[in-house]
């Protein structure tokens, strides 16, 4: 009979690991590797109905991930990082810019946008990014898409699809863009913060077929003053 209720308790535990909706409460709930192991993350992208807090979290973890290898305490999830890292990538697409110092008046200076949010830290940074929603191989060329929206490589063999990232693995790909960048990463495994907050918003590159791509943004903060 124990046994019997373990392999309960153990199927009941799987199924809330993998049938979610991510909230802020579930950054005090999973570490690092318990986050890797829901199913939700390797689920491809849908373009059309994106999880953002998930891909949110996503972002966050692979972050932490990177901390924990170099034995770095890990970063604290803070809601108003996020709210400052979510609104500027918004802003970016909205606004047609990239750029640390937005178009939006009243945000210009991240420590505009943190002080809309309440936070006035000692220490702040951003890190900020725009890369592919699909697993595309830069520089190789791409099929017009049809009517089902599927890209493909332009190749005489065989129809080669270019698939969408699944939340896990697009996070991994902007992190492995951040840490190849001196100044990202060094923000990324400074010790001068202590809090993040990750986000992604959606766009279609009008350069290029209206390919799914994703501006990304952390956000991050020390103690406030």
């Amino acid at each position: 009979m124990f046994r019997f209720l373990f392999i309960i308790l153990f199927l009941g535990s799987c199924f809330r690991l993998s049938a979610q909706n991510w909230s802020e409460k579930d950054y005090e709930k999973y570490s690092v590797q318990e986050f890797f192991q829901l199913e939700a993350i390797y689920k491809p992208i849908d373009f059309q109905n994106i999880d953002r807090p998930l891909l949110h979290a996503a972002i966050f973890y692979v972050t932490n991930e990177m901390r924990q290898k170099r034995r770095l305490p890990l970063f604290k999830h803070l809601p108003a990082a996020e709210k400052v890292a979510k609104d500027h990538a918004d802003d970016m697409v909205a606004y047609d810019f990239y750029s640390h110092y937005s178009k939006v008046p009243g945000k210009k200076l991240l420590t505009d946008r943190l002080k809309l949010e309440g936070l006035d830290p000692y220490c702040y940074a951003e890190n900020i990014s725009s890369s592919n929603g699909l697993q595309y191989e830069y520089g190789r060329k791409v099929n017009p898409p049809g009517p089902s929206g599927i890209f493909t490589y332009v190749t005489r063999s065989k129809r080669e699809e270019i698939v969408p990232h699944t939340y896990i693995s697009f996070a991994r790909s902007v992190l492995i863009l951040w840490m190849n960048s001196r100044s990202h990463k060094n923000n990324i495994i400074s010790t001068c913060y202590q809090y993040l907050g990750c986000a992604a918003a959606y766009y279609g590159d009008d350069t290029f077929y209206d390919m799914p791509n994703f501006i990304s943004v952390q956000c991050f903060s020390s103690e406030q003053k």
